[in-house]
């Protein structure tokens, strides 16, 4: 499978808009919280997924792990994507938004969205969890 995730966002909101943009608010890297443990009200993964052969067209499972800074699984989220044909192109495209629930997050330090299309990872982001300045 020759798929990949070029670009990723977690935000606080990720709504599809068609024919393909997305509406993004409040996107972040960074989580300041006043202590441990900490819930984020919203908690949105969007991504852009890109194959690059035709006969990749279709539905694919799509799941979002949350890991902390020792690799141990906070959440699971999964979804599917529609990867589409672009044009004249030999690319196929589809967008994923997995809206997680319940995120608590319980250690600071350097955690990782790792997004994976059927059994490949395509794409990590990190997400860093401080102390919030001036608590």
């Amino acid at each position: 499978m020759s798929i990949t995730t070029p670009s990723v966002v977690v935000a606080d909101t990720v709504t599809r808009r068609p024919p393909y943009e997305f509406d993004i608010v409040g996107a972040f890297d960074h989580v300041w919280v006043k202590r441990l443990p900490s819930e984020p009200k919203n908690f949105v993964v969007g991504g852009l997924v890109i194959g690059s052969r035709r006969d990749e067209a279709g539905m694919h499972p799509v799941t979002a792990r949350l890991l902390d800074p020792f690799n141990t699984l906070v959440l699971e989220e999964t979804s599917t994507v529609e990867l589409e044909p672009t044009g004249d192109s030999w690319l196929v495209h589809g967008r994923v938004v997995i809206p997680f629930a319940a995120v608590v997050f319980e250690k600071y330090g350097h955690h990782r969205l790792v997004l994976m299309v059927g059994s490949s990872v395509t794409a990590e982001y990190p997400i860093i969890v401080t102390d919030s300045p001036g608590y």
